[in-house]
């Protein structure tokens, strides 16, 4: 019996644990060889249906979430159409609920398999060799002619050591790519709005097989191992032993990134992290809201004055990249309470403020409440709520052109200094200054297409010009020092001046050959690499000071900086030593 495991990623950098999982405990429990092919929803379905038919499986098995639902259930009506004697089983969040229907409506597909599924799919291959029925299988749906057939609930999988080890091969498969890893399953909150609320406690993989892992991924110099622990830091001790033993083994490249619940962060937690290099890690912090009434509905628990401090503490670090999360949407939530929302979580100066917006998810509590909150939305993937009783359909639009300029303007922090005056001494507000640039951009037609990021600058200066033109002058000079910043070898666009703030060829040559200056900045690089430093080095002027002040200033740009640094350049003030060696050459 040939068996394909298959899905669909959002991106090819994305790898599915879920698949590796079930193949290494089918293959455990079984004699079946399983093969797995990966694809992208970005490739063409009838190039994916003909990769997948070249291969004729016998059982093919996929496994759904909301991305990739649409494409999964089209190729396998194909695939059923051209090998009808193949058993399609489909597994995963987004085909676990409502499963008599999903077989009533797809005559493709023969079993489903709902919640965790590694017990589940092992039994089902068995059961499709002849060597026991489909009724014995606990945790599926079946198709029996034209009806489906829904069996008992299977209870999740007491001891996660029974998953053997995915990683003990090569890792090659996972260049340039993210590895997705579990180091436990479940959630000690109840958020409404998530599948996490339908298991019940944590189940933790042993710690010593969870090093093994993390020592494979650091000698391999994978780029990223995003952790999927819905909550990582539920358990301290488990997450201090994690965070202790990637510090020790740090390779200087691999990142890792971490689910967390700021408010559970101690003192003690705080003097590890304290420790740990630049860019090792990043958190991932939900808010959601800081309304309260919303914060009761949804379930969540949440001390916003106790995760402000907790941010705060983790910012004061400057190690340590944070993503924090909102959702519009919410109940008792409209637009001014999450304008107030949006203003409390910008105002702790993330380095990523991910706006998204709500999606009732099959299986979710708030879902079966659509009723009681109004939601209107399109019951196909991804369920996103287009308004409810608290926010109309046009609110919802507006925060969502407003999310789009967060990630241009806010998010990439290409802008950084430039948007941060324009919200401290015009706007007051994060929230007023997206709101009034989102409406500038709608009103000019600048959502239309796509643009550069020199035209993203262009765009905020003639912004700043119509609607602030009396600070021009400055937020200009802002504007091209956060190009310069973020921009290698920066080639400086005529309207933010060109070339008229470079130094002089001897005014670098100067600085760059003077002892005490080269002693200050880089007294720990030896005189072969200081010599090809200078090709990673910019030195430009000003007619302000970076504080605001109309005072010149002059500033080195070193862009030698390490790609897990959380800047593109390290920013020296460099006034003094420029007008000392120019009083030295006199």
């Amino acid at each position: 019996m040939k068996v394909l495991l298959s899905t669909l990623n959002s991106k090819y950098i994305h790898t599915a644990l879920s698949l590796r999982y079930l193949k290494a405990f089918a293959e455990k429990e079984t004699d079946v060889e399983i093969e797995i092919a990966e694809y992208t929803i970005n490739q063409n379905i009838n190039h994916i249906i003909g990769e997948i038919y070249r291969k004729m499986p016998d059982v093919l098995a996929f496994s759904v979430y909301i991305w990739n639902v649409s494409e999964i259930l089209s190729i396998s009506e194909a695939i059923k159409m051209l090998l009808p004697d193949v058993k399609i089983v489909l597994g995963g969040p987004e085909v676990s609920f409502e499963t008599e229907s999903l077989i009533a409506e797809n005559s493709a597909v023969d079993i489903v398999i709902s919640g965790e599924g590694e017990i589940s799919f092992a039994e089902v291959l068995v059961a499709l060799r002849g060597e026991k029925p489909l009724s014995t299988v606990l945790g599926i749906t079946y198709r029996d002619g034209d009806c489906a057939v829904v069996n008992p609930s299977r209870t999740e999988l007491a001891d996660l050591s029974e998953i053997p080890d995915v990683y003990s091969g090569d890792l090659e498969e996972y260049e340039n790519k993210i590895i997705y890893y579990e180091s436990s399953r479940g959630c000690p909150f109840n958020c409404k709005f998530c599948l996490s609320s339908t298991i019940k406690g944590v189940r933790f993989f042993d710690i010593e097989r969870v090093k093994r892992d993390l020592k494979r991924f650091l000698d391999a110099k994978v780029k990223q191992v995003k952790f999927i622990d819905r909550t990582f830091n539920a358990k301290k001790a488990h997450a201090m032993e994690v965070l202790r033993y990637i510090l020790e083994n740090d390779n200087g490249y691999t990142n890792f990134h971490f689910e967390i619940t700021a408010h559970l962060l101690d003192d003690e937690m705080m003097e590890l992290l304290s420790t740990l290099p630049p860019g090792l890690v990043q958190f991932e912090i939900g808010v959601q809201s800081t309304n309260s009434e919303t914060i009761d509905a949804i379930n969540r628990t949440t001390d916003f004055e106790r995760l402000s401090k907790s941010v705060a503490k983790l910012r004061s670090l400057q190690n340590i990249h944070l993503h924090l999360d909102l959702i519009a949407g919410l109940p008792h939530e409209d637009y001014r309470s999450f304008e107030k929302s949006f203003n409390d979580v910008y105002s702790l100066k993330p380095e990523k403020l991910q706006l998204g917006f709500l999606k009732l998810l099959k299986g979710s509590s708030l879902r079966a409440e659509r009723e009681l909150h109004g939601f209107k939305f399109i019951d196909r993937a991804p369920y996103e709520v287009l308004e409810n009783r608290y926010m109309p359909y046009s609110d919802m639009l507006r925060i969502k052109d407003i999310e789009e300029l967060v990630e241009v303007y806010g998010n990439e922090k290409d802008f950084e200094k430039t948007v941060s005056y324009m919200i401290e001494n015009i706007y007051r507000s994060p929230f007023r200054f997206y709101e009034a640039l989102s409406e500038y951009w709608r009103e000019n037609g600048h959502y239309e297409s796509p643009h550069s990021k020199v035209v993203q600058y262009k765009l905020l200066k003639e912004f700043a010009e119509k609607k602030h033109g009396s600070d021009i002058d400055m937020m200009t000079e802002l504007l091209r020092f956060d190009f310069v910043r973020n921009t290698r070898s920066p080639n400086v666009p005529e309207f933010l001046g060109g070339k008229s703030g470079e130094l002089s060829k001897e005014e670098k040559y100067l600085l760059l050959r003077d002892e005490e200056m080269r002693n200050r900045y880089f007294g720990d690089v030896d005189e072969r690499d200081y010599n090809k430093l200078h090709k990673k080095l910019h030195f430009e002027k000003f007619k302000y000071s970076m504080d605001g002040e109309p005072l010149e200033s002059v500033y080195m740009f070193d862009y030698s900086v390490s790609e897990r640094e959380l800047q593109k350049s390290r920013v020296l003030d460099i006034k003094d030593e420029l007008e000392r060696v120019m009083r030295c050459l006199g």
